[in-house]
C-alpha cells in the first residue's frame, strides 16, 4: 500500500509539473509578443502558487514517509 501511495502521489506532482511547465512556456510567448505587463505579472504569480504548491506535496510527502 505505501508504495502504491507514493507511486499516485509522483503522478500527481508530475501531473502539476507538467501544468507548471505549460504556465511558463504560456509565460514565454506573453513576453516575447509584448504583452501588457501586468497580464504577465499575474501569470507569473500563477506559477509561483503552483510551484509552492508542489513545494508543499513535497514537504508533506517528506513529513509523512521520511520523518514519521
Amino acid at each position: 500500500m505505501h508504495t502504491d501511495n507514493k507511486k499516485s502521489d509522483k503522478q500527481k506532482l508530475i501531473k502539476r509539473l507538467k501544468i507548471i511547465e505549460g504556465q511558463v512556456r504560456g509565460l514565454q510567448n506573453l513576453i516575447e509578443k509584448d504583452t501588457y505587463c501586468i497580464d504577465v505579472i499575474t501569470q507569473t504569480s500563477a506559477i509561483k502558487q503552483g510551484l509552492s504548491g508542489v513545494e508543499d506535496e513535497l514537504l508533506k510527502g517528506h513529513l509523512g514517509h521520511c520523518v514519521v
